[in-house]
This record gives structure tokens, C-alpha cells and sequence, in this order.
């Protein structure tokens, strides 16, 4: 169901025409009229909720007199004659300003709204603090009830001007408009959405966010600007890019990660140069999801090493094993020169470090390629300190990988540690590397 929800104030509000998009909508006190008008549609099923006090009854909602004695059309009347059809229902609140009177109204507010409800919020009227509230309420409401949010609006009556002065307009002089902020909440969105990114790699939030701005665009194409069609689609392209590092990240694919993570680096650049108005707010949040890359640069090694870090801060325990194992054997033929992707050769690094390790004579080698060996075994000589921590990663990676299911059963809390400490371990092989394959 639609639901609009608003507070009646306790001013003596002054007839105008609010407008929206172009539109105008039926001369009246009250900006919640207008509010209905411009945001309903025929075949509708809907409600409009008024939050009232005593004092703001007594004012406003009831007809009443004027210090002239000129009669005061009230919010039912003003409904009566300009949407008759509309249910509109009366909630009454406090007067007090003390937070358990927020509380209250809290309460209120989520009772009024059902699951999946449409709300359209307006914050026109009442106290300083209901701005937040309306904020609070609506992020709670989407989280346990589902609801979606339509609006949040304000009519901007003061920009015609002290009412002493609107009064001697002609009405058709008198048009104020109605501002949308419902971007503040979305701003709110990316800003939970970013978060999630920066504490443990989650893009599922920035994702459902970015495809929800397409849908709501292409439900509003009728009013959709250019410029609004081109920050969608960046922000989609940042989105789907962000996520395709993350996925690349869970799933361990050592061969595109670090093209990916240079794309998205790219793709960062791109929004921060864009100038469009929308994309603006949304530039710091991006400046801190680029601070997640610092560590990646245009080493391919020490990038390599810097994926190991990104698994420990976002709690990728396996992949964090898994990923440092093979980008050892990965570096070690490169240093070699030889294929990195050929399996045969990956299975004589690892055959190649037993041998070092155990002093395996010759004879006793189990290879594909022994000319192949004997130049990964001269280089593994020459960086020997890395085989002891290797032979624990192996170890952990394999321990993980099993489920524990075997008689070295290592507990549950012993592996982010380990993980800590061998990445400090294998610090110097990833520089030494570096040096040799790069300079």
C-alpha cells in the first residue's frame, strides 16, 4: 500500500500553490494536499497519515477563525474539497519535545507502516528533530518491514518570503515548490553500502543499490535527465567492477586479480574526475574505497604480496592460504623464465623445494623436467629461507582445504594468526623477488 505520512503544524499557514516537476497543484493551505496530488496515481490504494497534537488540531486540522474573523479552511476540509476520495487517518501525539515523546511517536510510526508498504514522507512541518526521525524510521521500516521508500519532501513555502508579504500576492504569484531530499537517504545507503566494502570486502550492498537507481530510472523515464542517465551508468559500471574484484578475491583467480584491481583503480579516477551535481556527494565515499587499493600498485609482485593483506583485513581466511602458495610458485618461474600457467611445470616447483628441503639426490627425483628443475632448484638455493615457512602454509592450506579431517586437526582460532605471521615471514622472498624479476 501507498502510504503518505506527515505532521500538521500549529501555524497559521497562508494559501499557495505548491509545485512539482512542472506541475501545479490546487490552491491550499496545506502543503499535504499537494503532496497527494502530485504523488498519486489513479487506481491507487493508499492512506494519508496525519500526525496531530492538541494544538495543531485545534488550528489546524478543525476549520477555524483568523484574528480578522475571517474563516480558516482546516487540513479535513482542504481534503474534503480537493481529494475526497483519499482515506485520510488522524494520529495523535504529545506536545512535549522530551525524548521519551520521540519515542512515542517512534512507535506510532512503525505501527502505521505495514510490510512492503510505499511510503512517501513529508518533513515540512513539526518539530526540529523529525527530519532525523523520518530518517531513523524509514531505515528501520526497510530493514523489518520490507517497506520502500517513495518520497521524502519538503514544501519550501518560506522562498515566497515573509507571510506578511505573501499575503498581498495575487495567488497565482504565490507558488512555492515541493523540495525531493530523498536522495539524503540514498546518500545514507551508499555511505552503509561503502562501510560494508572498507570492513570486509561485501559489494552486495553497493551492487543491489547501484541496480536499484537503473530500475527507478527506468520507472521514471519520463522525467529522467541525461545527466541522470550518465551518473547511473557510471555508478553501475563502478559497482559491477568493485564486485567482480571482490568475487575474484573469494574465489581465488590468480590469473585476472590484478587486472581487475587495476581496472577498478581506473574506474575510481573516472567518477572522482566526473563534475555532474549527483555524483559529487558520492565522490569522498569512492576516495575511501581507493584507500582499500593503496596497497596495489604496478609491481606485479609485491602486488601479489599485497593480496595476501587484503585476505587478512577482509577475513578471507582459505583464499589467504591459498592464494600465497600459489603465487610462490607463480614468482618462482617467472624468475625462471618459464611457463607459470603449465601444470607440469607448477608441480616441479613443488617437487623442486622437497628436493632442497630433504637434500633428494638426483637419482631419487621425481619430475616432468629435469632441465627445468635444476634451474628452479639454483634459484631456490639462492632465496632458501622461504622453504620452512612454505612447508606451514602448506600445512594450513591443506588443513583448511580438508575440513580438518585428518590427525593434525588445527583448531579454529590458530589459523588468522598463523596467517598474520607468515605473511610478516614471507615478506623478504616477495621483496627479493621483486628485485630480481623487475630491475
Amino acid at each position: 500500500m501507498k502510504k503518505y505520512i506527515s505532521f500538521l503544524g500549529t501555524t497559521k499557514y497562508i494559501e499557495c500553490i505548491y509545485t512539482y516537476g512542472g506541475k501545479e497543484a490546487t490552491p491550499s493551505r496545506f502543503v499535504q494536499t499537494a503532496i497527494y496530488e502530485h504523488f498519486s496515481e489513479a487506481g491507487d490504494e493508499c492512506e494519508f497519515i496525519v500526525f496531530v497534537t492538541d494544538t495543531s488540531r485545534a488550528r489546524n486540522w478543525e476549520d477555524s477563525i483568523d484574528r480578522e474573523g475571517n474563516p480558516l479552511e482546516g487540513l479535513a476540509s482542504a481534503f474534503q474539497r480537493i481529494a475526497p476520495d483519499v482515506h485520510v487517518k488522524v494520529i495523535e501525539i504529545s506536545d512535549n519535545h522530551d525524548e521519551q515523546s520521540n519515542w512515542e511517536i517512534f512507535d506510532k510510526l512503525i505501527q502505521e507502516i505495514g510490510d512492503q508498504d510505499e511510503i512517501y514522507f513529508d518533513i515540512t512541518h513539526g518539530y526540529r528533530s523529525f527530519p532525523m526521525l523520518a530518517l531513523i524510521v524509514l531505515n528501520y521500516v526497510r530493514f523489518i518491514k520490507q517497506a520502500r521508500i517513495g518520497k521524502i519532501v519538503y514544501g519550501q513555502f518560506e522562498q515566497l518570503g515573509p507571510a506578511y508579504l505573501v499575503k498581498e500576492l495575487k495567488m497565482e504569484e504565490r507558488k512555492a515548490p515541493i523540495l525531493d531530499f530523498t536522495n539524503m537517504l540514498s546518500l545514507l545507503d551508499w555511505t552503509n553500502g561503502v562501510d560494508a566494502f572498507l570492513r570486509n570486502g561485501d559489494t552486495s550492498l553497493i551492487r543491489e543499490l547501484s541496480q536499484s537507481e537503473r530500475r527507478e530510472l527506468f520507472l521514471n523515464s519520463g522525467n529522467v535527465t541525461t545527466e541522470m542517465k550518465k551518473e547511473a551508468a557510471l555508478l553501475d559500471k563502478f559497482a559491477k567492477q568493485l564486485d567482480v574484484v571482490s568475487q575474484s578475491f573469494e574465489t581465488c583467480r590468480g590469473q585476472t586479480i590484478n587486472k581487475e584491481i587495476r581496472l577498478m583503480k581506473d574506474m575510481i579516477q573516472e567518477i572522482k574526475n566526473e563534475k555532474a551535481e549527483q555524483i559529487k556527494p558520492l565522490v569522498p565515499l569512492v576516495g575511501e574505497v581507493e584507500k582499500k587499493f593503496d596497497g596495489f600498485g604496478d609491481n606485479f609482485t609485491m602486488d601479489t604480496f599485497a593480496i595476501i593483506d587484503w585476505c587478512i583485513d577482509n577475513h578471507l581466511i582459505q583464499q589467504g592460504y591459498t592464494f600465497p602458495q600459489e603465487n610462490v610458485i607463480t614468482l618462482i618461474l617467472r624468475a625462471c623464465g618459464l611457463d607459470e600457467i603449465e601444470r607440469e611445470n607448477r608441480e616441479d616447483v613443488n617437487s623442486a623445494i622437497r628436493i632442497v628441503k630433504d637434500s633428494i639426490g638426483r637419482e631419487n627425483w621425481r619430475v616432468h623436467d629435469s632441465a627445468k628443475t635444476e634451474k628452479i632448484i639454483r634459484f631456490i638455493k639462492k632465496n632458501v629461507d622461504f622453504i620452512e615457512p612454505y612447508g606451514a602454509l602448506t600445512d594450513y592450506r591443506n588443513n583448511i582445504n580438508h575440513a580438518g579431517m585428518n590427525k593434525n586437526n588445527i583448531t579454529y582460532n590458530k589459523f588468522s594468526k598463523k596467517l598474520e605471521e607468515l605473511a610478516d615471514t614471507f615478506r623478504p622472498f616477495f621483496e627479493a623477488v621483486a628485485n630480481e624479476i623487475d630491475h
